[in-house]
């Protein structure tokens, strides 16, 4: 097993990525077919529960009826057997003389039956009293002797109890029997036995009549143990239904089926069972089930084609990249590609441009690699010339000043010392991180010697609050912003130049802010020149330079932003406060 399992696996690994997403495209649709059946299967299984529901729910109320219409005869019943004439009379014709109290009697029986007949579903009322008949109605005419004998001895063990049962006859009525005792003084003498006749036909039809509005005619059949009291079948009734445990069930009869539903009640040992034809309610859902999988069938053939042409453009794009692969694999990058990648911001795209990016890097690496290495032999030979003593540089600088000094040359002697300041404050190796009052010193120093050599053309305005003055700054970041000022404002503007730094406090950080009154820089500086896209100019550090120095040294919500005014440039150093 583990051998098939492995040769599979393996057979998969090999397989083109086209068959792979064509193998799990079709899984996939099995699976939703699959899954589309067994729930119709399950959907057709409730609809079957809510048709046994509902025609459950319809036997329930028939039987309601037609068992309170039964109590109703019952009471008849009652009324009759305790009819004052009747107790009266009966006891006068047990004898087998005929005279005229005998006469009399009956007479006087049947004017007293006559009262309750015609009563509702009651054809027919007969009193047996010894070997004597007393009847009113017409059913009793043609009865079958041997189920009146059953029932009137039914009726003499029932002890006054109403005793139910077919009549035998074909217009499906039933019989109701009891005993008739003597009621006066109790003695509970036996004085004959009721029989009515009730069209049980009727009772049935009149409750079917609610149910005419019905998409479907019920029939119905009432049964009494193996006994057929009523049916509107036209077929014979089948003595057992499918042994499925299941309150309802489907029977065939020849080419039809019904949908069966049984309902016992506890009035009396009647079982009520509806019929429905299943064909006149499940027509339109068979119409329904077929549209719904000869829909489905479309749709996995539509999902399948759809599926099949969009994994065909991707792996497209994959083959593509295999191919660049494989020129770039032989040393050639020169890399032609119909298809332009660069518009396309998904990840196919993405892996499309960095192999592009990629290759062009390899190749100006290439290319610079020879260039490089010239330049860093010539670094190397020039940093062995210039590796002189700071202390050598500042002690010509203390000669120099001396000498100006000695020829009263204060000018020169002044700017040498500030020179020398911002030399010493430069070297200083020691820390990349100054408080702003060393770089405000700085600064000064810095202004002055550009002063001496713009004389009016520079204007400073410094409102540097003294709060700040113990709060870090990288060092001659302030600097670098000034003098790029002055390469690019400055030395582009034929008025004077005005040069405001100042600050601001928040809670937890401040900003420097350099602003000029110089024809202004893009918005958009600091990004193109963190993307390369403008080469930087001029001798000082460079503004992008000091803003990945801030980011690095605290975070990358520090750093620097500018800001054209619409009269000069804004450049504002965001710090924390530490």
């Amino acid at each position: 097993m583990n051998k098939i399992l492995k040769y599979i696996r393996k057979s998969l690994n090999n397989i083109s990525l086209n068959h792979k997403f064509t193998t799990i495209i079709l899984i996939s649709i099995f699976i939703c077919v699959a899954l589309s059946y067994v729930f119709s299967l399950f959907i057709f299984e409730k609809y079957n529960d809510l048709l046994y529901q509902k025609t459950s729910h319809i036997l329930q109320m028939s039987l309601i009826n037609i068992e309170n219409d039964l109590k109703q005869i019952e009471k008849v019943t009652d009324s009759i057997i305790a009819d004052s004439v009747i107790q009266e009379q009966l006891p006068n014709i047990q004898t087998q003389e005929t005279n005229m109290l005998y006469s009399e009697s009956i007479v006087n029986i049947n004017r007293a039956l006559n009262e309750y007949y015609p009563e509702d579903y009651i054809t027919s009322i007969v009193i047996y009293a010894g070997n004597k008949r007393i009847s009113c109605g017409w059913n009793y005419l043609d009865d079958n002797e041997r189920i009146l004998e059953k029932a009137v001895v039914l009726a003499k063990k029932a002890q006054g109890k109403t005793i139910w049962l077919s009549s035998g006859r074909s217009d499906s009525s039933i019989i109701c029997a009891r005993d008739i005792r003597q009621v006066e003084n109790l003695t509970l003498e036996k004085l004959g036995i009721l029989v009515l006749h009730v069209d049980l036909k009727q009772i049935l039809e009149k409750q079917l009549k609610y149910y005419q509005k019905l998409p479907y005619s019920p029939l119905v059949s009432i049964v009494s143990k193996n006994e057929i009291l009523y049916t509107n079948l036209s077929f014979k009734l089948e003595s057992k239904k499918n042994t499925l445990d299941k309150a309802y069930y489907i029977m065939k009869n020849g080419k039809e089926e019904y949908f069966v539903t049984d309902v016992q009640t506890s009035f009396l040992p009647w079982t009520y069972t509806m019929y429905i034809p299943f064909n006149s309610i499940s027509g339109s859902i068979n119409h329904w089930r077929t549209a719904m999988m000869i829909v489905i069938a479309f749709v996995m053939l539509l999902s399948f084609y759809l599926s099949v042409k969009l994994v065909s453009q991707i792996i497209k794009h994959f083959d593509t990249l295999v191919d660049k692969m494989q020129v770039f694999k032989k040393g050639d990058f020169t890399i032609d590609c119909t298809y332009d990648y660069t518009k396309r911001y998904d990840e196919l795209g993405f892996v499309h441009r960095s192999f592009d990016e990629m290759v062009s890097e390899i190749k100006q690496l290439i290319d610079d690699n020879y260039v490089k290495q010239l330049l860093i032999k010539d670094a190397h030979i020039q940093s062995l010339q210039q590796q002189i003593n700071p202390h050598f540089l500042f002690n010509i600088l203390h000669t120099v000043n001396w000498m100006a000094k000695a020829n009263q040359q204060t000018e020169i002697s002044v700017i040498i010392e500030a020179v020398g300041k911002m030399l010493r404050f430069a070297l200083d190796e020691k820390n990349n991180v100054v408080r702003i009052e060393k770089e405000l010193e700085n600064i000064h120093n810095y202004i002055f010697i550009q002063k001496m050599r713009y004389k009016e053309r520079l204007h400073t305005e410094i409102d540097i609050s003294k709060t700040l003055y113990k709060q870090k700054i990288p060092k001659m970041s302030l600097q670098a912003i000034v003098e790029n000022v002055i390469n690019h404002a400055l030395e582009n503007m034929l008025e004077p130049c005005i040069i405001s730094i100042r600050t601001q406090e928040m809670e937890h950080s401040f900003q420097l802010i350099v602003e000029d009154n110089g024809p202004g820089i893009s918005e958009d500086m600091l990004e193109k020149l963190e993307k390369k896209q403008v080469k930087p100019s001029g001798l000082g550090i460079g503004l992008i330079n000091i803003h990945k120095r801030i980011q690095l040294l605290f975070s990358d919500e520090y750093g620097l932003k500018l800001h054209n005014t619409g009269h000069g440039t804004k450049v504002i150093i965001l710090l924390p406060k530490v």
